[in-house]
């Protein structure tokens, strides 16, 4: 026991007097050594990559045994074996990565390509929708405008009735006043066929009532052709009148009175027929 301890002693001594260097060669040497046991006796392991890197510089100083020196290289075998599989797995990886990216984009390309072709076909098919639908209005306008020419109002406003189509606000209140136009204009027609043929006067009114509202080709030659039904009476009137006058007899004044009369209600304002019935007045009083 006093041998062990003297012994310790004196290692410890020497181990002192040792330089720093030799000091960690050695500690490194005992920590491989261990590491070198464990790994042949106790299944331990190979050194680890931090560790190389840490005593590497010292594996060729110093005396190191051949089993050491092989536990050594095997562990840089499988340092190096490690680095080679991670350079590898990172390599693999940057591949998926860069495969990942290009049928990213490919796709992003191609979805890209498809959304514009969507787009444009919907902006082709809006604008197409639209003058589709600005053509169809205009026809229905223009049918309507054709039926009210013909003086067909019933018709027209028929044509134009909002469950037919869908009209836009703006084409709505278009619509609306031309549906007004036609309700007028059916209005008066309907009180203008309400009158018997021979209501000359009447009826002349209200067709120059209707051309005055609405004018067109149409009411513009029933205006004329009234007139001249008119006018043609009216001189025949006159002229029966006047031939009736001439004889004199009090029959004939009193015919001729009726006659102007008749002619009055033609022409209510007219004043040589206002003059002509106060003188055969005159004239059938003096009988």
């Amino acid at each position: 026991m006093k041998i062990e301890l003297t012994h310790d002693i004196i290692a410890l001594k020497v181990w002192e007097q040792l330089p720093e260097q030799d000091k960690i060669l050695r500690s490194i040497q005992q920590s491989v050594i261990r590491r070198q046991q464990d790994f042949v006796y106790r299944n331990g392991g190979l050194l680890s990559e931090q560790e190389y890197d840490e005593w590497k510089g010292y594996f060729k100083k110093g005396n190191w045994n051949q089993e050491v020196l092989i536990y050594i290289k095997k562990s840089y075998k499988e340092i190096q074996q490690q680095k080679e599989a991670e350079a590898k797995r990172l390599l693999r990886e940057q591949q998926l990565l860069k495969r990942k990216n290009k049928i990213q984009r490919l796709f992003i390309g191609v979805l890209s390509g498809l959304l514009l072709t969507i787009i444009a076909f919907g902006i082709t098919y809006y604008l197409q929708s639209k003058q589709n639908h600005k053509i169809a209005f205009e026809n229905i306008i223009g049918n309507a405008k054709q039926l009210k020419v013909q003086a067909k109002y019933s018709e027209a406003i028929t044509t134009l009735n909002t469950d037919k189509f869908n009209y836009s606000s703006k084409e709505l209140e278009i619509v609306e006043q031309y549906k007004t136009r036609f309700k007028k204009l059916l209005q008066l027609q309907q009180q203008y066929y309400r009158y018997p043929e021979d209501s000359l006067y009447q009826k002349l009114q209200l067709a120059k009532q209707m051309e005055d509202f609405s004018p067109d080709e149409y009411l513009k030659n029933l205006v004329v052709e009234r007139q001249k039904n008119l006018d043609e009476k009216f001189d025949a009137l006159l002229t029966d009148s006047e031939e009736k006058i001439s004889k004199g007899s009090s029959v004939d004044i009193r015919y001729a009175l009726k006659r102007y009369n008749e002619a009055l209600l033609l022409k209510p304002e007219n004043q040589a027929v206002l003059d002509s019935i106060e003188m055969l007045k005159k004239k059938v009083s003096n009988y």
